[in-house]
């Protein structure tokens, strides 16, 4: 059993490597709302044979409905700031922001769900943390909490961490308490309507057919990535607990760096090096551990 979450975790790490990686050069091309559209009209409708026969159960559950809406509000913010992130920042600066989901996850799993973390992984946290101080920051001598040290898509990055921290605990709490496909498919209705209001109150929608028409591929390979992954990270916590679960599932950071330094040839200082390196080692060594741990 345990070995099934592992391989589910490490499916999402994959997935999500290469979706933000395509997100990042589809907000650039089309904004971060309509990005976010195209995502959530993929799962809605690649998802509904899968999910409707569990519809009619659904609809008498107030508590599964409610936990799937605060679900979906809290995707929604959280990507949009992700997004914003990725379309200003360097990809390889701004993927090893994310790690600091950790916390935010553990904590609530900790808290809230009653879940365990080592001693070894708390201490590797910590190292986690002192990479992001070095990778966030321009300057190496001058690590406060002023806007022009920081990165480009920096603080997004740091308001969509914390956020997906959240999402993280809560979508994993959806997919034990309700199902995995169906809370993505949810949230990817919610998604789609709240994203399609604004698009259409912003005389936006009508561009629609258009961007499907220049951009249908790598639309295509993006919603696949990134609703693959949210699948597999709730198929995986069926298995692991949350916080084992993203732990793992969070070592796409690392892929994510080699992406945006070997295919986007992204510049970053020596001491940023550092920075990632004690993140991507962190987060790694985490992921070996957990297992053992669970």
């Amino acid at each position: 059993m345990q070995l099934f979450g592992v391989l589910f975790a490490v499916t999402a790490l994959v997935s999500w490597a290469i979706a933000d990686f395509l997100i990042q050069r589809v907000t650039r091309k089309v904004g971060d709302v309509k990005t976010l559209f195209y995502i959530s009209v993929f799962g809605l409708i690649v998802l509904f044979p899968f999910i409707a026969g569990e519809l009619p159960a659904l609809s008498h559950s107030p508590r599964d409905i409610f936990i799937l809406s605060v679900t979906t509000a809290l995707m929604l913010g959280a990507s949009l700031f992700d997004f914003e992130a990725l379309k200003e920042g360097k990809f390889a600066v701004i993927e090893p922001i994310y790690g600091m989901e950790l916390p935010f996850t553990i904590a609530l799993s900790l808290f809230f769900w009653h879940e365990k973390l080592s001693l070894a992984q708390s201490l590797l946290m910590l190292m986690v943390f002192a990479g992001m101080i070095l990778a966030i920051t321009k300057h190496r001598f001058q690590l406060h909490y002023h806007k022009r040290f920081f990165e480009k898509g920096v603080l997004f990055a740091l308001v969509g961490s914390f956020g997906f921290g959240v999402v993280n605990f809560v979508t994993g709490v959806a997919a034990q308490t309700v199902s995995p496909l169906m809370t993505i498919w949810f949230i990817s209705l919610g998604t789609t309507l709240l994203c399609g209001a604004h698009l259409f109150f912003h005389g936006q929608l009508r561009t629609v057919a258009r961007d499907i028409r220049l951009h249908w591929r790598i639309l295509a390979v993006q919603g696949i990535f990134d609703n693959g992954a949210w699948i597999a990270f709730c198929y995986a916590v069926l298995h692991l607990p949350i916080s084992i679960a993203t732990i793992i599932s969070n070592s796409y950071i690392g892929l994510g760096v080699l992406l945006g330094i070997f295919l986007n040839h992204e510049r970053v200082r020596r001491h940023q090096v550092l920075g990632i390196i004690l993140i991507v080692v962190g987060v790694i060594v985490i992921g070996a551990i957990t297992p053992e741990a669970g």
